[in-house]
């Protein structure tokens, strides 16, 4: 039998690598280069307040940027996601672009977001959403800062290259054309027949979705993994929020722990009201302990559960890329048995 000459072997499969390195392929041998990875985290409010408040204070709107939004590294391939700060008497210039945009409201009252000429008041709890190629801009013309969540399907336009934008060019922001509650009325439950294009911006109140939840608490409507859960419907199609984002809001009755179950798909929470405790993973499971607006990430296809650990109701709204991965066929969810 010949023997094998191991180093000449060796030497000759590092020469092929290189070689492989030089015209940009792989080998299926090869180990596979690491890619970021989306872990459980929670970033505090308190932590993250005073760094809006500093960057109102040295970032100047429209001057060193067009908007004044300061992005969490989530590690998601897929969403962005980060709070966004308007200050008394500021306005962030109108445009419009491909990826679609969500807000929602963490303080502040009285601002107003316009979506194609419509302005959209923002009050605490309300969500506003801005599908790909609507009009948008932000004024502040109350005496107080609006902060609010923004999240965009960036991460999937920025992989696809089809991020396109371009900005307003009559003016720094839209005249207001049409009333406040234009949308409302006009993607309604009533609406003109033959209204099917998706892309529509919205205005979510709080005060209506707050009542929903507690309507359904007393009558006993509630999901165990996630207690009572409601999801922001897109008005046009039924389905989800926007075509690659779905948002939801659920309550936590005091005391309520949910059973532990895991899905695919990243979910970024903010926690509107309450404090509690989210457990994410099995053997070695991260305790993530969230009080009032804080945030914090549960990765896809992770175990995990949650708790109030308060005397009053827990309120966490959410975002997902679940539209993604069911478009990709990708979507399983189950229940730990007991």
């Amino acid at each position: 039998m010949v023997q094998t000459d191991t180093v000449g072997s060796h030497g000759r499969v590092d020469a092929l690598h290189e070689a492989f390195d030089r015209l940009g392929v792989r080998g299926y041998w090869q180990p596979r280069p690491e890619q970021p990875k989306v872990v459980p985290r929670l970033w505090r409010w308190t932590d993250l307040h005073p760094l809006l408040m500093e960057a109102a204070e040295v970032i100047d709107l429209g001057g060193d940027a067009a908007r004044r939004f300061v992005g969490l590294q989530t590690r998601s391939q897929t969403l962005s996601y980060g709070f966004q700060i308007v200050m008394p008497g500021e306005s962030a210039e109108a445009h419009h672009h491909s990826p679609s945009a969500l807000r929602f409201v963490v303080e502040g009252h009285g601002a107003y977001t316009t979506s194609n000429s419509e302005p959209m008041t923002m009050e605490p709890g309300d969500l506003l959403t801005q599908p790909n190629w609507v009009w948008h801009d932000h004024n502040n013309k109350t005496d107080g800062p609006m902060i609010w969540v923004d999240s965009l399907d960036a991460g999937l336009i920025r992989t696809l290259n089809a991020r396109f934008f371009e900005p307003w060019t009559d003016g720094r922001v839209q005249p207001l054309v049409k009333p406040h509650g234009y949308s409302a009325h006009r993607y309604g439950l009533v609406r003109p027949p033959g209204t099917t294009h998706w892309a529509v911006p919205f205005h979510y109140k709080w005060a209506d979705v707050r009542a929903t939840l507690q309507l359904m608490a007393e009558h006993g409507e509630a999901d165990p993994c996630d207690g009572v859960l409601l999801e922001y419907i897109n008005p046009i199609t039924g389905g989800h929020t926007l075509r690659n984002i779905a948002c939801y809001i659920q309550m936590l009755r005091p005391g309520e722990t949910t059973e532990v179950h895991r899905h695919s798909g990243t979910w970024i929470y903010h926690v509107f009201e309450g404090s509690g405790t989210t457990v994410v993973g099995r053997r070695g499971a991260t305790a993530l302990e969230w009080r009032d607006k804080d945030v914090f990430v549960v990765p896809s296809w992770e175990w995990h559960s949650h708790r109030n650990d308060s005397e009053r109701p827990a309120f966490l709204f959410s975002v997902s890329d679940r539209p993604i991965v069911e478009a990709a066929g990708l979507y399983r969810e189950e229940r730990r048995q007991a």
